[in-house]
């Protein structure tokens, strides 16, 4: 669905990415692990096209997003769907203006059609009559259920998840890991998650690639992460600092 060649970036005098390799396939659940500021997040940006590598290509489905003219750009915009870590909610509207502002600025839809199919999305994904609330009155999760439905009623082929589980109490991050397997499997949507969350990832990914150092220092199935010899590996996988390793 996505490759990433050869990605290159830097920030002033910080090279962030050094030449990020990475093949990401449909259907399926990629995770990224990594550190904080290993440049997780500038990586997704870059799958959105927020930003522009230095060097390397992205390409979805074979087209190079540098290829991409202003008309183009706006219909891969409507592929992509992204969760961010606070769910960026807009707190003056309330659950149903937020889940039908996508439809409204993209698309040209009825007002009947619009309330149709937030009803539906949020009925999905267990939220319904909730349409009046602001979300200053929502509890954590239910913030992250109408930010992943805003995401979603644009039917995009890709979902990309910031470290979706960030500052969550272990029961409700558990939740959350559930929803990204559901909606995976519900919508047929190929996921790519950032997370420093080792176990989440061992739980959901298809496919586990961990970000180090400007590169992709390991990458496969989950069961074939866990068995890396690479020494940095393993002491993510155990949350144990090795010699002259600094966290």
């Amino acid at each position: 669905m996505i490759s990433i060649q050869g990605i290159k970036k830097r920030f002033g005098e910080h090279e962030i990415l050094k030449g990020v390799d990475l093949e990401i396939p449909p259907n399926k659940i990629t995770v990224i692990l990594g550190q904080s500021g290993q440049g997780k997040s500038v990586l997704l940006k870059m799958i959105m096209g927020l930003l522009t590598p230095d060097h390397g290509n992205i390409l979805l489905q074979g087209q190079d997003l540098r290829d991409l003219g202003h008309d183009d750009r706006s219909q891969y915009a409507k592929k992509i769907g992204m969760l961010f870590q606070n769910a960026a909610l807009f707190d003056s509207m309330n659950v149903e203006e937020n889940v039908a502002f996508p439809l409204r600025e993209h698309t040209k839809y009825s007002d009947a059609v619009i309330r149709e199919t937030l009803e539906t999305m949020l009925n999905d994904l267990g939220l319904p009559d909730i349409y009046q609330k602001m979300p200053a009155e929502l509890s954590g999760g239910m913030r992250k259920r109408v930010g992943l439905a805003r995401a979603l009623v644009l039917k995009p082929e890709i979902m990309l998840y910031d470290e979706p589980t960030t500052g969550l109490d272990p029961i409700l991050a558990d939740s959350v890991d559930q929803l990204i397997l559901n909606t995976g499997q519900k919508f047929g949507i190929t996921s790519v998650v950032v997370s420093h969350d080792i176990e989440a990832a061992f739980k959901i990914a298809d496919k586990i690639a961990l970000l180090h150092e400007g590169v992709i220092l390991e990458e496969g199935k989950p069961e074939e992460f866990r068995k890396s010899k690479k020494p940095f590996v393993q002491q993510f996988i155990l949350g144990k600092a090795g010699e002259g390793f600094i966290g």
